[in-house]
């Protein structure tokens, strides 16, 4: 329950969702509706670092960083378009950066493996 008023909200999600200027009435309910987030299931060929990122109007926005300290990670991402960007601790030049596009759908499970092709 809010007090009346207008509220700037984020929502925890991964990415991150704002809503700005949301009217909270008085003896009404206000509802925020957000799509179904989809899986996506990663697999490392090994330690490294990385991140994840949106692309939005041909932009890319920073969503969350890799957690490479296991052989396989799973995160919950709301749908949209993304970019996975992934160097081996090993590498030793930029050219060993792996970099994936891939979609998340409402409800599915997406696959990723990293392993340099």
């Amino acid at each position: 329950k809010l007090l009346v008023g207008t509220y700037n909200l984020e929502l925890l999600t991964l990415p991150r969702m704002k809503f700005d200027e949301v009217v909270i009435r008085p003896k009404r309910h206000t509802t925020i509706e957000i799509a179904q987030p989809g899986n996506l299931n990663i697999k490392y060929p090994g330690q490294g670092y990385g991140a994840i990122y949106l692309l939005k109007d041909g932009k890319q926005e920073w969503v969350a960083p890799l957690d490479c300290s296991e052989a396989t990670d799973q995160l919950v991402l709301q749908p949209g378009k993304y970019l996975i960007v992934y160097r081996s601790t090993r590498a030793r030049a930029a050219a060993y950066t792996v970099t994936k596009t891939f979609r998340i759908t409402s409800g599915l499970s997406t696959d990723i493996n990293l392993l340099h092709p």
